[in-house]
């Protein structure tokens, strides 16, 4: 997983500060902001909006997922990715994060794409054309990326992941790029939209903006302001503190409520010192926006585009699909309100952009479907494939020479399984590939398939023998196989499916004992999983330089990897280039990834600690972390914060950070008694601390989940001592079990504690549990 350094993104030319900078920005913005905005401010709050929009709701259809339309698509490899870094404006599209994002399975669909309801991207995609969704176009769920050639017209767009528009981007609500590492970019001319709401997101979007209300959390510019464009419900106010605070009109009089909701008492809302308005978070934002409800307090003021109005009116859409511009008959061939007459002229349209969108009209009558379904074009006959029209089809587009409809059929819910069996063993893997996946999971296909002769079909069966719905049917008799048996198999894909069938209980054990045999396996799934099941130093050396970089990476966090494999990572992410700690270098996001997945192993060399912390940039937050040399600590808590060099004792600190082999445990303690969070954070996860005044500390956290989180890190807690076992026992007992993801990844835990938190759900607890002692928990 990507973890940033700290450092500054570029915001289309400006440079914009880490999250590690932000809180401190944001005070500094609220309070030269706060004369600015006063009178903006107290006309506010002596007018309040009252709390019902005047805008009406709107009807949503349910939204559609990425998923839904998966057989509309094809696979984008590799070399057209590259292909499509060409087409950027200016032949720039090596400056988009697109270029450092190419990773996974990508899809592409040919031509416009428009939903007539809410799109949720969980796929990474390309649109080789306009994407138009008469609804929210939103990605805050799954990791995933949405790269659109063409222009982007939605109801609203709500951001977490990577979005890249070639084009321009049209919105009649509102757009909101949200915190994330991947950046929301906008190619084209024109970028319009009711609101525009930036969180903590690398942007790159038109100079000229129209917008009403524009808010970026890391900008002291803007326009307009939140109360006077959303409802009620989505406006927060921030006071000289930064603290943020709710309003609401009650019995005809102003209530104001904490972050959470609850009413403030009258004293202490009399006491308030509000500098500004800001926006509700996304994912309240999202609440209101996916039910249809406006998140305005005022209707939208101009004709909305007729593209995205639901209840345009029919004749107007008849009067774009009789226009000679190819984009605005496909526009209306996607259109729900286009006549059926015109339905089925679009059907023959010469253009196949226009008959590849026809294709899902809901009035599209069979007869039409059925020669649109012989359509000269492939890419017509495949989106005939992967429409609501298909089924009584499905016979003869089964037996196209074309993969990609071949492909398509292969997900339909319709086939028969005559049909499937054809699609599974056709002569192209892809299309094997798509039709086992959609298989319906039964004995019968199973114990049919496990004797076939293609390996992702054998895979597909030993995978699924010990499946519940299988094992249970009385009228095949089914054994759950040998998966000892299955990993030992010379096809590469039947042995990783024998890796997801066995126990966990009894893999890793397994792969222990034998992996000799498997560190040479051409499979780099088995070598992956054997450089997590391994807790030999020798093999976790070669693993740790293996091909595959996952293999690496996986043999570098296993828990029992040696310190001189530790160190000598450290040693070759500090001899990078110099450009590797560059933001806008290539090399930056892989550099950065490594060099922070290795500060974040639990038992990593204070030696691997310092060869990093002499490369690490002096402008950059080095995060805290587990047991960090007392001088490295004292280096970065002075670069994050000067003051630190002024508190009482600092000189001692150095003089004890200078003796090699000193007892540094009374330094530790003096920390968590300190003003500097960083000290405290480093004190909290430090093997040295003293458990008593870890302990006392501890219980003043109520509530800071964050540095319990700390706590739970600490190589203390594995310590026989009454204190160290209060101190488990007290975070163990963590409401909604707060601390127990970071329990589960501390190496020092007692076993018994591992097990515990293993049977409460924490995932990582067993694999913590192998890498650290040697232990298994049996399925």
């Amino acid at each position: 997983m990507f973890c940033p350094l700290p450092t500054f993104k570029p915001d289309h030319g400006v440079l914009r500060p880490d999250p590690a900078f932000r809180p401190v920005l944001k005070t500094v913005l609220a309070r030269v902001c706060a004369c600015a905005v006063g009178v903006a401010v107290l006309d506010a709050l002596l007018h309040p909006h009252p709390a019902t929009a005047a805008s009406p709701s709107i009807s949503m259809p349910a939204p559609v997922q990425t998923r839904d339309l998966a057989a509309r698509f094809q696979p984008f490899p590799p070399e057209a990715r590259q292909a499509l870094l060409k087409l950027f404006p200016g032949g720039r599209g090596d400056a988009s994060h697109l270029a450092d994002s190419f990773e996974g399975d990508w899809y592409m669909h040919e031509g416009d794409l428009i939903v007539d309801s809410g799109f949720r991207n969980n796929l990474n995609l390309v649109v080789r054309g306009n994407l138009i969704v008469r609804g929210v176009l939103s990605d805050l769920d799954d990791s995933a990326s949405l790269v659109v050639t063409g222009d982007v017209l939605a109801h609203h767009i709500l951001s977490r992941q990577l979005l890249v528009v070639l084009g321009s981007l049209r919105c009649s609500g509102l757009v909101h790029a949200d915190y994330n590492d991947w950046s929301f970019e906008v190619w084209g001319p024109v970028f319009e939209s009711r609101a525009y709401i930036i969180t903590d997101r690398s942007t790159m979007h038109p100079d000229d903006l129209k917008v009403e209300y524009l808010y970026n959390a890391d900008s002291a510019t803007g326009k307009g302001t939140a109360e006077k464009v959303l409802h009620e419900s989505l406006v927060r106010w921030q006071d000289e503190e930064g603290d943020q605070y709710r309003r609401e009109m009650h019995k005809g009089k102003v209530r104001w409520l904490d972050e959470e909701g609850a009413p403030l008492e009258a004293a202490v809302a009399k006491k308030l010192k509000i500098t500004g308005s800001l926006p509700a978070g996304i994912e309240e934002i999202a609440a209101v926006c996916d039910t249809g409800r406006p998140p305005f307090i005022t209707p939208v003021l101009k004709h909305q585009d007729w593209r995205l109005d639901p209840t345009t009116d029919a004749g107007v859409v008849a009067d774009h699909a009789a226009a000679k511009d190819v984009s605005e008959r496909t526009a209306a061939a996607g259109h729900s309100r286009l006549p059926q007459e015109w339905v089925v002229r679009l059907a023959t349209d010469p253009a196949p952009e226009v008959r590849r969108v026809v294709v899902h009209h809901p009035k599209l009558p069979a007869k039409e479907a059925a020669s649109l379904a012989t359509d000269p074009e492939a890419s017509v006959r495949q989106q005939v494939a992967a429409s609501r029209h298909a089924a009584p089809l499905l016979e003869g587009l089964v037996a196209d020479p074309e993969t990609s409809v071949r492909r398509a059929c292969a997900s339909h819910p319709a086939l028969t399984d005559d049909q499937r069996r054809r699609l599974l063993h056709d002569p192209e893997k892809r299309v094997r590939l798509r039709a086992v996946r959609y298989l319906p999971v039964t004995a019968a296909w199973v114990k049919e398939l496990r004797n076939a002769k293609e390996e992702e079909l054998v895979a597909w069966a030993v995978q699924h023998e010990g499946d519940e719905v299988v094992s249970s049917d009385p009228g095949v008799a089914m054994n759950a196989g040998d998966w000892k048996k299955d990993l030992a198999d010379e096809r590469p894909a039947v042995r990783v499916a024998a890796l997801g069938k066995a126990p966990r209980g009894e893999l890793f054990p397994y792969l222990h004992e034998h992996q000799s045999q498997f560190a040479k396996d051409p499979s780099a799934d088995v070598r992956r999983a054997l450089a997590m099941a391994s807790r030999d130093a020798a093999t976790l050396e070669v693993l740790g330089k293996d091909a595959d970089k996952y293999v690496r990476r996986f043999a570098l966090d296993n828990l029992s990897a040696p310190p001189a494999l530790l160190i000598q990572e450290a040693r070759r992410l500090a001899a990078a280039p110099e450009d590797s700690w560059n933001l806008t270098s290539d090399k930056y996001i892989d550099h950065s990834s490594e060099v922070q997945d290795l500060l974040n192993h639990p038992r990593l060399p204070e030696e691997a600690v310092r060869i990093i912390a002499k490369v690490y940039p002096r402008l950059w937050r080095m995060e805290p972390r587990r047991n960090m040399p007392l001088d490295v600590i004292l280096e970065r808590a002075v670069s994050a914060s000067a003051s630190v060099e002024f508190a009482p004792g600092f000189q001692k600190w150095k003089q004890a950070a200078a003796k090699p082999g000193a007892d540094i445990g009374p330094v530790l303690a003096a920390f968590l008694e300190t003003d500097s969070d960083y000290l405290k954070s480093c004190a909290r996860m430090h093997g040295q601390t003293p458990v008593k005044a870890l302990l006392k500390h501890t219980r003043e956290l109520e509530g800071d989940q964050y540095s319990l989180e700390e706590v739970a890190k600490s190589p203390q807690l594995g310590s026989d001592s009454p204190e160290a076992e209060e101190l488990r026992q007290y975070l163990l007992k963590l409401p909604e079990g707060a601390a127990d993801r970071a329990l589960s990844g501390n190496p020092d835990l007692p076993a018994q504690v591992l097990k515990e938190l293993a049977k409460r759900g924490a995932d990582d607890a067993p694999l913590t549990l192998w890498q650290a002692q040697g232990v298994v928990i049996k399925d």
